[in-house]
């Protein structure tokens, strides 16, 4: 009776070391090859919302500090696989890779400091411009083991990430600029005027990428937030 018991718990005890539960995640045990960095790529425009001021017609106006931008982490994997990358360990290979640039493994936030509206009497806002990189290479999972459910093949798969130490002269990851949000109001029906004509005689200044968060004010004439047409 005694032996029969002692190798039924023995038999019990191989079947559970034997038992691998399935992980949600394994990034750890990922493998890397052919990992490449792009130079540093600054996306489109997005206008920061909130953040407005307007000019007189012979007086600057300040665009307030503490404004900010997040850059999120994005990435893809060929083959219809669904694990998550390792990012702290593709960023340390990067690093014996000599990579030109340091990257964020998550995403990253710029505090703006404070701009200028141009004189002109006109509204502006303030856009930003996030600085990224793309990091490529191929990734495979070891088929079996580890509660894994690998098929051994290389995926390529496509990073963009934030800079995490800044290239520009303001000392972030996004290059912020003031930008026109509207002109040609009531109070000043010519603003369009200096607004749209080049240094010296006109401000210059860019327009603002989209009209979806321009503020409206109560003594601002026309269409509230609207983005004026490029003059023809």
């Amino acid at each position: 009776m005694y032996t029969s018991a002692a190798a039924a718990f023995a038999l019990l005890a191989a079947g559970a070391s034997a038992m691998v539960i399935p992980r949600d995640d394994c990034s750890d045990i990922l493998e890397y090859r052919n990992l490449h960095q792009s130079p540093i790529i600054s996306l489109p425009s997005e206008i920061v919302s909130n953040v407005f001021c307007t000019s007189l017609l012979t007086e600057t106006c300040e665009l307030s500090k503490g404004y900010a931008h997040t850059t999120s982490v994005e990435y893809s994997i060929t083959g219809g696989v669904s694990f998550s990358l390792g990012l702290g360990k593709i960023a340390e290979l990067g690093v014996e890779a000599s990579f030109t640039y340091t990257w964020g493994t998550s995403d990253e936030v710029s505090e703006g400091s404070t701009l200028i509206c141009p004189p002109g009497g006109f509204q502006c806002g303030v856009m930003g411009s996030a600085q990224v990189v793309n990091i490529t290479g191929e990734a495979r999972l070891p088929a079996g083991g580890l509660g894994c459910p690998g098929d051994n093949e290389w995926h390529s798969f496509n990073i963009q990430a934030p800079l995490k130490e800044a290239k520009n002269a303001q000392g972030t990851v996004t290059n912020f600029q003031p930008c026109l949000l509207s002109c040609g109001s009531a109070q000043f029906p010519e603003s369009c005027d200096a607004a749209y004509a080049p240094p010296p005689e006109g401000s210059g200044i860019a327009i603002c990428p989209s009209p979806r968060t321009a503020p409206c004010q109560g003594s601002f004439g026309g269409v509230c937030g609207s983005v004026p047409a490029t003059p023809e």
